[in-house]
């Protein structure tokens, strides 16, 4: 590192090297292996998918199983497929929740829950019916 006369360090850079002027670089031919590979890596028109339900789009029925099609339907299809399964783990699955009083979203706060939750609180729940001041027997309903 060099210093000025004050020791505040002088930002230098490499010096660059340069290549003789009288080496050309070499010219590479492609050999006909490398174009057969060339040519099948040119872009893929068509998809194989695997759908798990029917999908519609523009009148045209497309699964369930397997189909072919181009890329941009099938783009669509795996977005379909993905909100699909999201959509059924959330709301379609055995799921409990429990509110009650919180801090956020306008002060209520959802807990989620196993569904067996609620039957223990059954179970330890006092079945309805009237209980007899004079005589503090409980008769059920």
């Amino acid at each position: 590192m060099l210093l000025d006369h004050l020791g505040n360090p002088i930002p230098t850079r490499p010096r660059r090297q340069r290549r003789p002027k009288n080496i050309q670089p070499k010219r590479r031919v492609p050999s006909a292996a490398t174009e057969t590979a060339r040519r099948n890596l040119a872009p893929a028109t068509h998809v194989r998918l695997m759908l798990a339900a029917k999908h519609n789009i523009n009148d045209t029925q497309y699964g369930p199983g397997e189909v072919t099609v181009t890329t941009d339907v099938a783009k669509v299809l795996q977005e379909q497929e993905r909100r699909a399964a999201w959509t059924d783990h959330n709301f379609a699955s055995t799921r409990a929740c429990v509110i009650g009083p919180g801090r956020v979203k306008g002060g209520v706060s959802v807990t989620e829950v196993a569904p067996e939750y609620f039957d223990t609180q059954a179970l330890d729940a006092v079945p309805l019916g009237v209980v007899n001041r004079t005589t503090l027997q409980y008769t059920a309903y």
